[in-house]
């Protein structure tokens, strides 16, 4: 690093060991309650339940936002989550866990403190984890949807208008083809169940350009 220049890093690195993080934003205040550790079974899942059990106040509903994951649906979890009332489990649909606000704070997690760090082993990445929580819990930060809904729905409208559009690629349509790139068996599969004919090789990076995720 010197001035002027912007900051690089290799492409290489060598792997140190790995932990998993499992994380919960209160959305009304912005504090996370976290916990590392090393494997993401259901065993694991139900400790963290156990861990904001008893760190949130004994008089509040909880309504927990999950992913999929098999883990999250485990009947030892089903189970323990009969003898806890409190809790209210809420299931993102597949594929949309971006809807899930957690995964902003992790993405700020990685950009801003672990992505261009250093940590020779598990035990310091881990405290770097715990660092950072602490710190943003001391002076948390809200976050709240700003993009509204006619946004998204036009950027929907404008996909499926892509999506309808390449349904006439092979006969001589005018959309203009962004990438060479042959798509992969999952990519066929998409087009598969959208009913769109996937017998031109380009046609992957057309669909993505138009996918309307997007943060603000």
């Amino acid at each position: 690093m010197k001035p002027g220049r912007c900051g690089t890093f290799t492409h290489d690195y060598k792997r140190h060991g790995t932990t998993t993080l499992f994380a919960a934003l209160k959305v009304l205040d912005g504090k996370v309650i976290g916990n590392c550790m090393p494997r993401h079974r259901h065993q694991e899942f139900i400790r963290f339940l156990k861990k904001i059990d008893q760190e949130t106040a004994a008089g509040l509903d909880l309504h927990i936002i999950v992913d999929n994951y098999s883990a999250h649906k485990h009947p030892r979890v089903n189970s323990w989550l009969k003898r806890h009332p409190r809790f209210h489990m809420h299931f993102t649909p597949t594929s949309s866990s971006w809807l899930n606000l957690v995964e902003r704070w992790f993405g700020n997690l990685t950009k801003k403190r672990i992505r261009r760090g250093s940590f020779h082993n598990v035990k310091v990445l881990i405290e770097a984890i715990f660092d950072y929580i602490d710190n943003k819990n001391q002076n948390p930060h809200v976050f709240v949807w700003t993009a509204p809904v006619e946004r998204i729905m036009n950027k929907i409208a404008k996909c499926k208008e892509a999506l309808d559009a390449l349904a006439c690629i092979h006969c001589g349509g005018r959309l203009r083809i962004l990438s060479t790139i042959r798509p992969p068996e999952i990519t066929r599969k998409i087009l598969d169940h959208l009913g769109i004919p996937s017998r031109p090789p380009p046609v992957a990076a057309a669909i993505f350009q138009e996918l309307p995720f997007t943060f603000e």
